[in-house]
């Protein structure tokens, strides 16, 4: 595995935090982009299948098996996590 730059990844998770998240299609669609963006982060400084993924994959989960809207669901639980 190459080393990790630094600078590459604050870079990265600077952008993830500045994620707009409104509305129901949008917020859905910004929420999941946030989500992969930071399973890869995590990947990078973690490792592959760290606690930290499989936790945040919990989450995702989780807002799967509720009862109201995915989008819905995204924005209040996985969003929140990422």
């Amino acid at each position: 595995m190459p080393p990790i730059d630094e600078k590459v990844i604050v870079q990265r998770i600077d952008e993830l935090l500045a994620t707009q998240v409104q509305g129901e299609l949008e917020g859905y669609s910004a929420v999941n982009e946030a989500l992969q963006g930071t399973l890869t982060v995590l990947e990078a400084i973690h490792g592959r299948g760290s606690q930290h993924q499989a936790t945040l994959l919990q989450v995702v989960d989780s807002a799967h098996g509720k009862q109201t809207q995915l989008w819905y669901n995204f924005v209040k639980y996985v969003w929140p996590a990422v």
